[in-house]
């Protein structure tokens, strides 16, 4: 027995949902940016655009019937009100709780431990640091030796780069963890500041398989370009103590995997007596020049003027190391959120594995019989 596609609109301060005017939602979830919300809804009477007014706390709740959690909280920023031909609908815009962040530009000197600046900076927004988990190797900012600057930028790009420069991430979620749904109704948003690589240790959160017939992987496109990996940086800092410039390692690259079959498809070329076709087009692939030599590099100075940091931040970016990027569509799904992995099998053994998701956009539109959930994403590894 099919499942029914679940949504719930709730204004939470006002304790009212609007979910059975609600035609359609888009909920948009980045790795880097501040996550947004689009919610449409029937109003006839125009009654939408007078009660959904700007700084509205609305939290939505999504998935199926048997599973649904809450992916997005945040406040309407952009009620608006258009007609169609058909109905009149209106039309609000909210952003997550992190959206504060971005107004407004600073200008101020921090100084302490990596950690202490990120919580410095978003205490003012009531987030609390229980999240805030700089790398084992971090700089500590002073005033004298080590100067950290934040020039006419806002707190939230301020955090984004130094969460760059670290290989972290920073957001703002619901519950944190999206693999363990909560009952909606529970939990509140909180900052988190991780390293990508305790990230990419977490279990995947689930497994899309590509094929032919019924999938939930409903289409997926994907490319390499070795000049879009991640780059090779080579630090330098300057020895505080003596003015020597001290030059760090650059990063090694992974090697590319190899190109092989599985069992499955070597089989099926055995069978209809093409195996030498194959073991030709593998051979060809196999003696193809390595494309290392394509992947950017760079130089990384103006870090923390210690010779004992040189290495910090030049590591490469491990969600995009083999230049692999993907775009796809699946079955709605709340395991399939940004900041984590997914498991794409069904595609080519060099490309298939464990895929690190960029952004993710969750789709509900109710306009026919029964409503519909779909799951949009882009995916790097």
């Amino acid at each position: 027995m099919s499942q029914e596609a679940f949504l719930d609109v709730e204004l939470v301060d006002e304790q009212r949902k609007i979910t059975a005017s609600v035609r359609s939602v888009r909920i948009e979830d980045h790795d880097r940016l501040v996550d947004e919300a689009t919610i449409t809804l029937s109003d006839p009477d125009a009654l939408g655009s007078a009660t959904l007014t700007e700084n509205q706390h609305v939290r939505i709740t999504m998935g199926w019937e048997s599973q649904h959690a809450v992916l997005f909280e945040g406040f309407i920023r952009a009620p608006a009100s258009a007609a169609t031909s058909a109905e009149r609908r209106a039309t609000v815009v909210a952003h997550d709780l992190s959206f504060g962040m971005t107004i407004g530009g600073q200008t101020r000197a921090h100084q302490g431990t990596l950690k202490e600046v990120v919580s410095t900076v978003v205490f003012n927004y009531g987030f609390d640091d229980d999240n805030i988990v700089p790398p084992d190797r971090s700089p500590t900012f002073d005033l004298e030796n080590n100067r950290l600057n934040q020039t006419n930028q806002s707190d939230w790009d301020f955090v984004q780069d130094l969460a760059a420069q670290y290989k972290c991430v920073a957001f703002v979620e619901f519950n944190g963890d999206s693999r363990r749904p909560t009952p909606e109704g529970k939990g509140r948003s909180k900052f988190y500041f991780l390293p990508l690589s305790r990230i990419l240790e977490q279990p995947t959160a689930g497994t899309l398989r590509y094929c032919q017939g019924m999938s939930q992987l409903i289409d997926f496109k994907f490319q390499k370009i070795a000049s879009q990996a991640a780059a090779l940086v080579t630090p330098t800092r300057v020895d505080r103590m003596t003015g020597e410039v001290r030059t760090g390692t650059p990063p090694v690259p992974a090697p590319t995997p190899p190109p092989s079959l599985g069992s499955e498809h070597s089989d099926a070329l055995a069978a209809s007596g093409r195996s030498t076709v194959a073991d030709s087009a593998l051979t060809a692939s196999a003696s193809t020049p390595d494309r290392t030599n394509q992947i950017p590099t760079g130089t990384a100075s103006g870090g923390p003027s210690d010779a004992e940091l040189v290495d910090v931040g030049s590591e490469l970016d491990p969600t995009r190391t083999l230049g692999l990027f993907g775009r796809g569509r699946a079955v709605g799904t709340v395991f399939l959120r940004a900041k984590s992995r997914v498991q794409i099998e069904g595609i080519p053994e060099w490309a298939a594995g464990a895929w690190y998701v960029k952004r993710a956009v969750h789709i509900y539109t109710r306009e026919g019989a029964s409503p519909r959930y779909a799951t949009e994403f882009l995916v790097t590894r």
